[in-house]
């Protein structure tokens, strides 16, 4: 940018950093189904751009399996929003951790975790 005035002229250089990065609808956020037989770990993220997400059970990426799985939901609430879904099928004191979802697209990356306790 140049600013002219009376005594002369000025300039200045800007960077503006735009990016997108994933940004978070609101808290994660636990859902239990099937009578408590299965318990979701719901986080709710929306990006212009293509996301993927990863979990992490104690900062160890979440080892997935018949019991445990990760699903992903196109969110009905917004158009550019997905549901990302951690699903424990017969949950058992093991899956008792600190459990965090970090979303990504091409411009970073935003994360979020929560506590699962059984009482």
């Amino acid at each position: 940018a140049v600013f002219y005035s009376a005594d002369g002229e000025n300039s200045a250089t800007f960077t503006v950093a735009a990016g997108n990065a994933p940004d978070f609808h609101d808290k994660p956020h636990i859902v239990q189904r099937d009578n408590g037989n299965v318990i979701v770990i719901k986080v709710r993220a929306k990006s212009p751009l293509e996301m993927k997400a990863e979990w992490f059970k104690d900062d160890k990426p979440v080892k997935f399996s018949d019991r445990i799985k990760s699903v992903v939901k196109k969110d009905d609430k917004d158009k550019d929003g997905y549901q990302f879904l951690l699903e424990i099928h017969g949950p058992q004191k093991e899956d008792e951790a600190k459990y965090k979802c970090v979303v990504k697209n091409s411009e970073g990356q935003n994360q979020q975790s929560l506590n699962l306790v059984f009482d």
